[in-house]
């Protein structure tokens, strides 16, 4: 535990030294500071995350290191922040934090489920934003097929009772008999 305190201590006074000369050279806005700090604090929260034992952590510090490294590009001047952008590009995150949580964090297939519908969504705000679409078809498709939407959290639903039952069922199986 000790370790770990001076650790923490240790990032902390790194974190402090290299703001102050920052400082020094470059002119600290709240949107300097939002991108760099989000940026930063996502990034030790995943490495902190995939540490752990059991991993935790890791889908809220992929959204802030995913988010930084948004507004840190747009910093750098290679795209405006315009609404329809955000909102598909913040999709998007969410879609990188699921399969972040999946792939180094609990291995559960809702987080792989819900990386994919967020994928899927975030594509189509992106195609809408960037007028691929035809005006009218996502409000046609939300229209018309919401009920999909129902059908898909049924079926999740039913695949999870599934796969507990046969979790449970290869534990009772596998109990060495007394």
């Amino acid at each position: 535990m000790k370790s770990r305190v001076s650790v923490i201590t240790g990032i902390m006074l790194i974190i402090l030294g290299v703001t102050i000369l920052l400082h020094e050279y470059v002119e600290l806005t709240w949107e300097f500071i939002r991108s760099y700090g989000f940026f930063i604090l996502g990034l030790f929260g995943v490495i902190r995350g995939v540490s752990l034992t059991p991993r935790r952590g890791i889908f809220f510090s992929s959204l802030l290191m995913f988010s930084g490294l948004y507004f840190i590009l747009a910093q750098w001047g290679l795209y405006e922040l315009e609404r329809g952008l955000t909102i598909s590009s913040f999709i998007l995150i969410l879609s990188l934090a699921c399969y972040m949580d999946y792939f180094l964090g609990r291995r559960r297939w809702e987080g792989a489920l819900f990386g994919f519908v967020f994928l899927g969504i975030g594509v189509l705000f992106l195609l809408e934003y960037l007028q691929m679409l035809p005006p009218d078809l996502f409000a046609t498709l939300v229209d018309k097929y919401w009920p999909l939407v129902l059908i898909i959290i049924g079926l999740g639903f039913l695949f999870h009772d599934i796969l507990q039952r046969r979790h449970q069922n290869s534990r009772h199986l596998q109990t060495p008999d007394s």
